[in-house]
C-alpha cells in the first residue's frame, strides 16, 4: 500500500455544523432526495431507478445509513432496491424523503417521513397488501362472469377509498398529480384483470361483461402510458381479447398471429414500436414449436420490420431450433455435486425429463413440491427414467442450499452463469423453468415439455410407450 507523504493534506471533513446544514437543506432544483436507516442491511447499495433513468446508488454504511439525491425532470414511478428486495416510488422535483426499514421484514416496516411521504406510505401500504389481493382474485376466479365482475369493480372501489383517505382533502399539486396517475393505473389494471378471465372462462363478447372495453379511461393505443406496467399488462390482454372476437379459430390461426394482425391494426406510432416485439419474441421463443414457425414466417413475410428487429426475430428461431423434436440433445456444459463433467453417454438407453432452474427463480421453486409428486407417480419406472435438474446459478453455494432446501430430487448438475449460463446457450434457452424430454436415443423427443405440475407425468409415460 502506498502512504501519503508527510506534506500530503488530509482528506477534508465536514465539521458538525456543516454537515447538519447539508442535511437541512432543500434537494437541488430538478431532483429529489431520499435517505435513511436500514436495520438489518442485506445489501451494501441501495439502488433508485426513476423510469428508464440511469439508476443511482448509494452505498449503505457500517449503521445502515444512505443519502442518495436523483435527477427528477418531472413526476413518476421509481423503485427503491437493496439486496433482494424493492419497494415502489413516486418522486417529484423537490421530494426530500427519509426512509426506515427492517430488511428483515420488508414490505412490513417500510416507513416515509418528509415530502412526498404521504405518496409513498400509500404505496409502501398497497405493495404490503398485494399477496393478500391477489390470493382473493385467485379464490375469485371460479366465480360467475357477473360475480367476477362485482368482485373486480368491489377491488376498484376499496383501492379509491384508500387513496382519497392516504392524500387527504387537501392534496398538493405533487399530490394531484400521482393521484391522476394512480387511478390511470387501477383502472388499466381492472380492464386486464377482467379482459383475462373473460378470456380464460370463454365468456360470450357481449356489453353485459366487456363493456369496460370501450372506458375512455383506458385508451388500447397510448403513447403517454408507455412506461406504465399496469398498461404493459393490459395491452397484450386486449389484443388477445380482439383477436378472439375476430372469430379466427386457433385451430387455423393460432392466437399468437391473431394477436399479432390485431397489433398492427390497432396499435401505431411508439406504442405498435413497443408492443410488437415483445408479441414477437413471446411467440417465437415460447409458444409451442409449430405456432413459433408460424409466428416467425408470418412476421418475416407480413411485417414491416427493422433491421434489427428482423434479425432479432431470426435470431430468436434459429435457438428455438436447437432444441427441435429428433435433433440430438447439445451437450449440457454442466459438473455434478462432486465436480464431475455431465456426459449424455452416462444416461443413454433411459428417458430423460430435463429441468432448468435456478435458486431466484420463484416459478422455478414453486415447481419443486409437484416435481417431488412427480417422482413418487413415476416410482414404477424409476429404473427407465432420470430427472436431470440443472440448475444455472451464478453461485455455487446458492445452488447447494436451495437443492437441500427444496430436497431436489434426481442427479442434479450446475451450469454457473444465470442468464449467461453456457447450457442456456446451447439451449437457446431465455426463460426459466424449461423442461425437456429426452429419448433413450439421446435425441429430443420434446423441447417444451409439460411442467410437473402440469401433465409432465402423461408426457414421460408416453416417451416411455414409445421406447419400447
Amino acid at each position: 500500500p502506498q502512504y501519503p507523504t508527510p506534506n500530503t493534506q488530509p482528506p477534508m471533513l465536514l465539521s458538525l455544523p456543516l454537515l447538519l446544514a447539508a442535511l437541512l437543506s432543500p434537494p437541488p432544483a430538478g431532483t429529489a432526495r431520499i435517505q435513511g436507516k436500514i436495520l438489518h442491511p442485506a445489501g451494501k447499495v441501495v439502488t433508485v431507478q426513476l423510469g428508464r433513468q440511469k439508476p443511482v446508488e448509494a452505498p449503505v454504511d457500517a449503521a445502515g445509513r444512505f443519502t442518495l439525491t436523483v435527477p427528477v425532470k418531472e413526476a413518476g414511478a421509481a423503485t427503491l432496491e437493496t439486496g433482494d428486495e424493492y419497494t415502489p416510488l413516486w418522486l417529484a422535483p423537490g421530494d426530500d424523503l427519509t426512509v426506515s426499514l427492517d430488511a428483515e421484514k420488508f414490505d412490513e416496516t417500510v416507513k416515509y417521513t418528509g415530502i412526498g411521504a404521504r405518496v409513498n406510505n400509500y404505496l409502501a401500504a398497497e405493495m404490503l397488501g398485494s399477496e393478500t389481493l391477489n390470493a382473493r382474485t385467485e379464490k375469485a376466479w371460479d366465480r360467475a362472469p357477473a360475480a367476477f365482475a362485482a368482485f373486480a369493480d368491489s377491488v376498484q372501489a376499496v383501492q379509491k377509498q384508500a387513496l382519497n383517505a392516504a392524500l387527504g382533502t387537501k392534496p398538493t399539486p405533487a399530490e394531484t398529480a400521482f393521484r391522476t396517475w394512480k387511478e390511470r393505473e387501477q383502472a388499466y389494471e381492472l380492464a386486464a384483470r377482467r379482459l383475462r378471465y373473460g378470456t380464460q372462462h370463454n365468456v360470450p363478447a357481449t356489453d353485459a361483461y366487456y363493456g369496460f372495453v370501450s372506458n375512455p379511461a383506458t385508451p388500447l393505443d397510448n403513447p403517454a402510458a408507455l412506461a406504465s406496467e399496469a398498461y404493459q399488462g393490459y395491452v397484450p390482454a386486449a389484443l388477445a381479447y380482439y383477436a378472439q372476437t375476430a372469430g379466427a379459430p386457433p385451430a387455423t390461426s393460432p392466437l399468437e398471429m391473431a394477436v399479432l394482425r390485431q397489433a398492427a391494426r390497432r396499435l401505431s406510432g411508439p406504442v405498435r414500436e413497443a408492443v410488437v416485439p415483445r408479441l414477437l419474441q413471446e411467440g417465437v421463443m415460447y409458444a409451442p414449436l409449430a405456432i413459433a414457425d408460424s409466428v416467425q414466417r408470418y412476421a418475416l413475410s407480413r411485417l414491416t420490420l427493422p433491421v434489427g428487429l428482423r434479425k432479432q426475430v431470426e435470431e430468436s428461431w434459429a435457438a428455438r431450433q436447437r432444441t427441435a423434436p429428433g435433433l440430438p440433445a447439445p451437450d449440457l456444459h454442466a459438473v455434478d455435486t462432486d465436480g464431475k463433467a455431465f456426459e449424455w453417454a452416462s444416461v443413454r438407453g433411459k428417458v430423460v425429463y430435463l429441468d432448468f432452474w435456478a435458486s431466484w427463480c420463484g416459478p422455478c421453486i414453486d415447481q419443486m413440491p409437484a416435481a417431488q409428486k412427480l417422482h413418487a407417480a413415476l416410482y414404477d419406472r424409476a429404473a427407465d427414467v432420470v430427472f436431470l435438474n440443472v440448475s444455472v446459478d451464478g453461485n455455487a453455494a446458492n445452488w447447494r442450499k436451495a437443492m437441500t432446501k427444496h430436497n431436489v430430487e434426481g442427479r442434479n448438475l450446475h451450469s454457473a452463469g444465470d442468464w449467461e449460463s453456457s447450457a442456456l446457450r446451447a439451449y437457446g434457452i431465455s426463460s426459466i423453468p424449461r423442461y425437456l424430454i429426452i429419448g433413450p436415443d439421446g435425441r429430443i423427443v420434446n423441447g417444451d415439455a409439460p411442467r410437473p405440475s402440469d401433465g409432465a407425468e402423461e408426457a414421460i409415460r408416453a416417451a416411455l410407450a414409445a421406447k419400447k
